[in-house]
């Protein structure tokens, strides 16, 4: 009967997830329709119900003292977390899809001479949920007469990036150039393997280790490190100073449990992280996180935004404004319009680019070069995607460092448990011989 208890313990959240995890497939098999919408969000919750019922059961018969409950919730949270993150990252990288593709629409449009509002109507028939909506009250307020800047203003359809783009093309009369330019970008990034991170395995994996040693541990800590002991007792032999250091770290660990809080803090903070970046991407998010507290991380834009102003030949301040109005970060705004106070008083822009931070001296003295052998915009452009670049590189080797170093850690601890609770064995045979 106990065997039996202990099987259904094990099955029945398999099951339930088993379950939840053919309607997820089911949701994403449906056809990407306005009135698929609430049908997609009913297996959606329902997927996640199961889910939820699950922890639930395991939760509360491991509360009733059944060990392998236990044992099976930890095993269905990780399970959940996977779906929920490879969900996120579905969903971005359809949500990146999505922006490419509007992002052709509008370019073809433009470029056609169409009507911009019938055209986006159309083309939310293809939609459904929030961005039917959003698609449809565009084409509304472009049908009312409202000018194309509409298009740059921030309405959960185009990125930052993007909208930053075509505000720029709005300022040098070049839209469709713009559209069509942040359309290819946005195309190459989709089949780019440079601009993808394996930072699933290197966050995870470790995670997921640590988590399974951390239930072993627990296991020999309560069941076998005590018969070791009464062993030891009845045979009068003191266990070895590892073993002893092993249960007085237990004990530790036991008894004083919220000190690991920052520890399990930092690692779901990690994990949400990445699957953030899965859903906004690496760049979105830098620029959203650390944009906050430097200019650095918006100087493509910046650089991007001059290129296009260059180009039509207009004054080179108008770059700016997309900047000094948008709803971005405080910093950003205020550092572009001191520069644009400063080009107002014949300053050099290169200069008070790099005064503000958005620039190193090297990278203007090319921008310099460039500008002198009259292919500005092209250098413009060219550093743009080099700091992108730059900055993705760095942040690919960070994370392969950081595998390493985590496995490491784990067969540190791995061996020293391993070591301690084999040399009471060791001693006990020498002291018997």
């Amino acid at each position: 009967m106990e065997v039996l208890i202990g099987v259904s313990i094990v099955l029945l959240p398999l099951a339930l997830f088993v379950i939840a995890l053919g309607l997820r497939i089911a949701a994403d098999a449906q056809p990407e329709t306005s009135w698929s919408g609430p049908r997609r969000r009913t297996l959606f919750l329902l997927s996640y119900l199961f889910v939820g019922i699950g922890l639930f059961v395991l939760l509360t018969t491991a509360m009733l003292g059944r060990p392998v409950a236990l044992i099976a919730f930890v095993m269905l949270v990780m399970a959940a977390t996977q779906l929920a993150e490879a969900e996120l990252k579905l969903s971005g990288s359809r949500r990146r899809a999505q922006e490419a593709e509007l992002l052709w629409m509008l370019a073809t449009s433009v470029l056609s001479h169409r009507n911009l509002a019938d055209d986006v109507e159309a083309y939310a028939r293809g939609s459904w949920g929030k961005r039917h909506t959003r698609l449809l009250e565009l084409a509304d307020r472009l049908r009312r007469g409202l000018p194309r800047s509409e298009l740059a203003v921030p309405q959960g359809l185009l990125s930052r990036t993007a909208t930053l783009e075509i505000q720029a093309g709005i300022q040098s009369g070049k839209l469709a150039e713009s559209l069509r330019n942040a359309a290819i970008k946005h195309t190459r990034q989709l089949t780019d393997g440079s601009q993808s991170l394996d930072a699933h395995s290197a966050v995870t994996y470790p995670a997921a280790v640590l988590t399974v040693m951390v239930l072993i541990l627990g296991f020999l800590m309560y069941y076998i490190i005590p018969k070791f002991k009464k062993i030891f007792d009845d045979f009068g032999t003191e266990l070895p100073g590892m073993t002893i250091a092993l249960i007085n770290g237990s004990d530790v660990f036991v008894n004083y449990w919220y000190l690991t809080a920052p520890v399990i803090y930092l690692m779901g903070a990690t994990v949400v992280t990445v699957a953030m970046a899965h859903f906004h991407g690496w760049r979105e998010l830098w620029q959203r996180w650390a944009g906050r507290w430097t200019v650095r991380p918006h100087a493509s834009d910046v650089l991007r935004s001059l290129a296009s102003i260059v180009e039509m030949g207009a004054p080179i301040e108008r770059a700016l404004d997309p900047f000094v109005t948008s709803s971005g970060p405080i910093r950003l705004q205020r550092r572009a319009a001191a520069i644009r106070l400063g080009l107002s008083q014949g300053l050099s822009c290169w200069e008070l680019l790099a005064r503000e931070g958005f620039l190193k001296p090297n990278e203007v003295a090319l921008i310099e070069t460039a500008q002198r052998a009259g292919n500005l915009p092209w250098a413009l452009v060219a550093l743009a995607d080099n700091l992108d670049r730059r900055w993705l590189y760095r942040l690919k080797a960070g994370i392969e460092l950081l595998r390493p170093m985590a496995i490491l850690a784990l067969g540190a601890i791995v061996g020293f448990v391993v070591i301690a609770m084999f040399l009471p064995l060791i001693k006990l045979l020498n002291d018997l011989s």
